[in-house]
């Protein structure tokens, strides 16, 4: 998020969707934050910094009226990043489960 200051947003903010109520009262702004551990304390500070994020919203976007603004994490890049390093460790060469060399699961089966 450029032009924020708030020393509490840290590491990299993602906006991943945006689901804007019919009447445009309000808005659910999905954010992903990695690395995690930041995730707690940038979400306090994107949520002080909405009244300014909706300020710049009003100067780029013609819209009658600004919705108001609520983030809401998404961990669902953090949940296929987990899926991914699962996969990638199941089927790196060498791996101590077997799983690389057996991959039908018939290790010492026979």
């Amino acid at each position: 998020m450029d032009g924020l200051g708030d020393p509490r947003i840290k590491g990299m903010v993602t906006i991943t969707g945006v689901n804007v109520a019919s009447d445009l009262d309000s808005a659910r702004v999905h954010v992903s934050i990695l690395p995690a551990e930041y995730s707690k304390v940038t979400m306090g500070g994107l949520t002080a910094a909405c009244g300014h994020v909706r300020s710049r919203l009003r100067d780029k976007v013609a819209l009658r009226r600004i919705p108001r603004l609520e983030f809401v994490l998404d961990e669902s890049i953090k949940k296929q990043a987990s899926v991914e390093s699962a996969i990638r460790d199941g089927i790196e060469p060498g791996d101590e489960t077997g799983r690389a060399d057996d991959p039908a699961g018939q290790e010492g089966q026979e």
